[in-house]
């Protein structure tokens, strides 16, 4: 068995999610579902962090508009969270199913000719996936910038600079 360079103490938690990983994502999909629910209605995690943004971003929309859109919120980031957990076991046919990269060929042509290119990402959809998925489409070096996690378990789980 491979040594992990990290703490025994997170080995439970280690097994635990890549086993997870292996499931089907209609399987991890349906945890989100709950996961979801613990978030929001049990922890409540940021709620009030997320409460004071979404007022702050939109003073005009009504509570109940705000609700919703924090319960959208909270449904995404539980994806978010458990398909980067799949990132450990995932095709690279499933991966490129769930990547695209419309017009590859304007980035090709310009790094033909020796340009850098600059994509930028906003969080739309699950932010780890796209460099990952990006290998399949682009034929250049990707190099991505991103700021270290502070625990270093998660900083090993996400694959850091490695990941794509």
């Amino acid at each position: 068995m491979t040594k992990l360079p990290i703490q025994k103490r997170y080995y439970p938690l280690w097994w635990l999610l890549q086993g997870i990983a292996q499931l089907p994502f209609s399987i991890l999909y349906f945890i989100s579902d709950g996961l979801f629910f613990v978030l929001y209605f049990l922890v409540g995690y940021r709620k009030k962090v997320v409460f004071q943004n979404l007022q702050n971003a939109f003073p005009d929309k009504t509570k109940a508009e705000q609700r919703a859109i924090a319960q959208q919120f909270y449904r995404n980031l539980t994806d978010i969270i458990l398909e980067t957990i799949k990132l450990a076991a995932i095709t690279p046919e499933n991966l490129k199913e769930r990547v695209k990269i419309l017009n590859p060929e304007v980035i090709e042509a310009a790094t033909t000719h020796g340009e850098l290119v600059l994509a930028l990402g906003g969080h739309q959809g699950n932010w780890e996936w796209a460099p990952s998925g990006g290998i399949f489409y682009l034929n250049c070096p990707i190099d991505v910038v991103y700021k270290p996690l502070s625990n270093s378990f998660f900083e090993f789980l996400s694959g850091g600079p490695e990941r794509a």
